[in-house]
C-alpha cells in the first residue's frame, strides 16, 4: 500500500526527486553499499579479535564471578603436538569480506592465540589442572574438557547475536539518514516503510538462525551444569587412538549417520584431541544415548577415519598441521570451509 501511495506522488515530484527514488529502488538487495560494507567489515573484523572482558560472567557452573579472562579452549602445552614452528592453521569462527563476498578463510594462527575466548574468571580458569599434567587422569578431566567446548559455543554465539543486533541498529540508522533525502519530498516517514533495508534483513536472519544454535547449545550447557552438581554425572565414552591425528576438533550439536541400515540423530559434544607424538584420544557424550563406544566397534578402520574427518569438517574452529592441510583434496579444504551463513 505504501508505495502505491509512493508511486501516485511521483507524478508531482520534481526530475531530481524522481531520479533519486528510482536509483534507490533499483539498487535495494545489492551488498555493494560502501557505507554497509565498511560497516560490516569491522563488525566480523572486532568479532575475530576477541579477547577478555570486564562485564561478562564465567561460564564455569555455580561461578557468578563477573570479569573473564581470555581462556584457551586447547592448553598450549597440547597444541605444541602437533603445531609447526610454534603455528597451526585454523578458519576463521566468524564471516570475514572479501570484495563483496562474506568468506570463511583459513588463517595461520599462533598457539598463544589460539582458540581463546572470555569464557572464564581467572579463579576458574585454574580448574582445568589436566593442563599442567599434560594427559586426561580421570572422567572429571574429559567432563571438563567437554565443558569448556560447550562453554566454547555458547560465548561465541552471544556475542556474535550482540555485535549483528547492534550492527542492524547502526545500518537502520545508515539507510534512514540517507532515505530521508529521497521519501522527506514525499511526505512520507520512513518509520512506516517496512523492509526498506535489505541488508538489516539480511544480518537479522543471520541472528535468527544463530539464536536457534544457541537455543540447542544452551541445552547442551543447562545439561552439563547439572551433571556439575551431580558429581560428573554425564557418562563420557573415550576411544584412545594409537596415532597422533595432524588436527585438533570439536563439534556440539546433532549429527545424522546410519546405524544397521537406520538413520539415527545424536546429540553430542565431541573432542578429537592428541594427546602425545603418538597417541589420540576422541572423548564424547551422547544425551541421544546411540553414539557409544559399541557403534564405533562395527565400525572399520576406515570408516572410522571418514568419521573422524566428518567431524573435522563440522567443527567451527578445528586447528590443522599446515602438512596436513597441504594433504587435503581441494574439495575437502572447501568443505571444512564452506560458510552456512543462514
Amino acid at each position: 500500500m505504501i508505495y502505491l501511495i509512493l508511486f501516485r506522488k511521483m507524478r508531482q515530484l520534481k526530475d531530481k526527486y524522481r531520479k533519486r527514488f528510482f536509483s534507490f529502488i533499483t539498487s535495494m538487495g545489492k551488498l555493494n553499499d560502501h557505507d554497509v560494507i565498511n560497516l560490516l567489515k569491522a563488525n566480523f573484523k572486532n568479532l575475530n579479535k576477541i579477547k577478555g572482558n570486564s562485564t561478562l560472567q564465567c561460564l564455569f557452573p555455580n561461578c557468578r564471578n563477573i570479569g573473564v579472562i581470555s581462556s584457551h579452549l586447547y592448553s598450549k602445552s597440547f597444541l605444541k603436538i602437533i603445531a609447526e614452528n610454534g603455528k597451526l592453521y585454523t578458519k576463521s569462527h566468524f564471516p570475514e569480506i572479501i570484495g563483496t563476498n562474506l568468506e570463511i578463510n583459513l588463517n595461520e594462527i599462533g598457539i598463544n592465540e589460539a582458540m581463546t575466548f572470555p569464557g572464564f574468571c581467572k579463579s576458574c580458569e585454574n580448574r582445568f589442572t589436566f593442563e599442567k599434567n599434560l594427559f586426561f587422569e580421570n572422567s572429571q578431566d574429559y567432563y571438563l574438557q567437554l565443558l569448556r567446548t560447550v562453554c566454547y559455543e555458547k560465548r561465541l554465539l552471544e556475542i556474535e547475536i550482540n555485535s549483528n543486533s547492534s550492527l542492524i541498529k547502526e545500518i537502520t540508522s545508515l539507510s534512514r539518514n540517507k532515505l530521508s533525502h529521497i521519501f522527506n519530498p514525499l511526505g512520507v516517514k520512513i518509520e512506516s516503510i517496512s523492509g526498506v533495508n535489505s541488508i538489516e534483513s539480511f544480518m537479522m536472519k543471520r541472528n535468527k538462525m544463530l539464536l536457534k544454535q544457541l537455543q540447542k547449545v544452551n541445552r547442551f550447557y543447562e545439561k552439563f551444569c547439572l551433571a556439575f552438581n551431580d558429581k560428573f554425572s554425564i557418562k563420557i565414552y573415550v576411544i584412545k587412538l594409537p596415532t597422533s591425528l595432524p588436527f585438533f576438533a570439536n563439534y556440539v550439536g546433532s549429527i545424522r549417520m546410519r546405524k544397521f541400515d537406520k538413520e539415527i540423530r545424536c546429540n553430542t559434544v565431541i573432542n578429537i584431541h592428541p594427546v602425545g607424538p603418538m597417541s589420540t584420544e576422541v572423548f564424547f557424550t551422547d544425551f541421544s544415548k546411540h553414539l557409544t563406544i559399541n557403534f564405533f566397534k562395527h565400525l572399520s578402520n576406515e570408516e572410522q577415519i571418514n568419521f573422524f574427518a566428518g567431524i573435522l569438517k563440522l567443527s567451527s574452529s578445528p586447528l590443522i598441521q599446515q602438512k596436513y592441510w597441504d594433504t587435503l583434496t581441494l574439495e575437502t579444504q572447501t568443505e571444512i570451509l564452506k560458510l552456512d551463513f543462514f
